[in-house]
């Protein structure tokens, strides 16, 4: 039996880009969220198209910023701070 595919949640159009810093994802709200950790390579390859992620990343190159498609409760779960493990020699 084939594994049930995850129902597509709401769909948003954002700007992600780099200013050669820090890089970064533009909400539609205008909210200007700050990648952290997360690179725009793993960012368009993990919630963009297959098919569209080559010419995202080309433009982001060229231009600094790209707009994209992606699914807002995976874009939330990427975005979503991991808690840091602590891990101590003494044992």
């Amino acid at each position: 039996m084939p594994p049930l595919k995850k129902s597509m949640g709401t769909q948003l159009l954002v700007t992600v880009g780099t200013d050669g810093a820090t890089d970064w994802v533009r909400l539609p709200n205008g909210q200007k969220m700050n990648l952290g950790p997360i690179s725009v390579l793993k960012f368009v390859a993990t919630l963009g198209k297959t098919r569209g992620a080559r010419h995202v990343l080309d433009q982001v190159l060229a231009d600094g910023e790209a707009m994209l498609s992606v699914d807002e409760d995976r874009l939330w779960d990427l975005l979503t701070p991991r808690r840091a493990l602590w891990g101590s020699a003494d044992a």
